[in-house]
């Protein structure tokens, strides 16, 4: 489940993935997820999200398969402008942009079940700051010089490397247009949305 319905979340494309029922590490013992293969499987929205020097967190549950290494969570923008998020093989988060890559200080240990992951971008007048949260806790920051400039669909299991595809369940991915703390982040995790929180985009 999205935090809206698929057809008004207007999610045009998908492929090579298929929709079962997994345990989850919140209060909801099961939901539908998306489980993507990693072999050339992601998803896309349709409507072009303008994030051109703009605040936002990317809030989603997965659970990586423990036979992938590195692999990517979410992508926005294109191969050489694009932003990335994803985990690496030793299960700390990273994001790419700017063509530079910064990894969280902790790792996340998502012990065979969906967990919440938040990637938080603040932007100021020369710099990027990358926050990374294990469910609503805080386990890095790191700057990236510049300002990211992208204005393009959101993509799902892929990023801007296109070969290093996620593998294994997602559920209740989030788009936000502006920062959320940490009780933000505690309250909606693992929650179905209505779709109308303030500045909840996707």
């Amino acid at each position: 489940s999205f935090s809206e319905p698929i057809a008004a979340n207007y999610l045009s494309k998908i492929n090579n993935f298929e929709v079962l029922g997994t345990p989850i590490s919140t209060n909801v013992s099961t939901s539908t997820s998306l489980k993507f293969n990693g072999e050339n499987t992601f998803a896309f929205t349709q409507a072009n999200r303008n994030l051109k020097g703009k605040n936002f967190v990317v809030d989603v549950m997965v659970n990586p398969s423990d036979e992938r290494g590195d692999m990517n969570v979410f992508m926005h923008g294109g191969p050489a402008t694009g932003m990335t998020f994803g985990i690496t093989a030793d299960r700390h988060l990273f994001a790419t942009a700017k063509g530079k890559t910064v990894v969280s200080d902790s790792i996340v240990k998502f012990n065979n079940m969906l967990h919440q992951i938040a990637y938080a971008v603040e932007q100021g007048a020369d710099d990027i700051i990358i926050k990374f949260y294990d469910g609503s806790t805080l386990i890095g920051d790191q700057a990236i010089k510049g300002v990211y400039e992208g204005n393009s669909i959101v993509y799902l299991g892929i990023g801007t490397d296109s070969t290093t595809y996620f593998k294994g369940d997602m559920l209740e991915f989030r788009l936000w247009n502006r920062l959320l703390d940490t009780s933000e982040l505690n309250e909606y995790g693992g929650k179905t949305l209505t779709g109308y929180e303030s500045g909840l985009l996707d």
